[in-house]
């Protein structure tokens, strides 16, 4: 499964998630870097990436690929924030996503930053492994 696929299941599921509110990629949200239209008072950001694992097979290549993905809430309220927060967590922790392309997770979190103010918003960030 491609990284952009990944991306693609994940965004999906975390939209189903949020709704009302919608998670991006970055660079897609509107009303921002160039976008038309309004930005959102409230979404979520998303980011996959490569990461490294200490793991190899017998015959010295990586046993698997393994990968990163940040979450970031952007909200004009902490609470929103906040619930954004928590709608993502129960739809990641301990989950795997079943597509017709493949299956990504499970997802494990591993780190987090508080929600604070950050240029008229209130901005909170995780970071999960799968």
């Amino acid at each position: 499964m491609t990284e952009s696929e990944q991306a693609e299941a994940i965004l999906a599921a975390l939209n189903a998630a949020l709704a009302p509110a919608v998670a991006y990629e970055y660079g897609k949200v509107p009303g921002s870097n160039g976008n038309a239209g309004t930005e959102p008072p409230k979404y979520v950001l998303v980011d996959v990436s490569r990461r490294y694992v200490d793991s190899f097979r017998a015959g010295g290549g990586p046993s698997l690929k393994s990968y990163r993905l940040g979450t970031r809430y952007v909200a004009k309220s902490t609470g929103d924030a906040r619930t954004m927060r928590q709608r993502v967590t129960d739809a990641l922790e301990g989950q795997i996503i079943t597509t017709a392309a493949g299956e990504v997770g499970p997802f494990i979190f591993e780190a987090g930053d508080p929600v604070l103010p950050d240029d008229g918003f209130q901005v909170g960030t995780d970071t999960w492994t799968f």
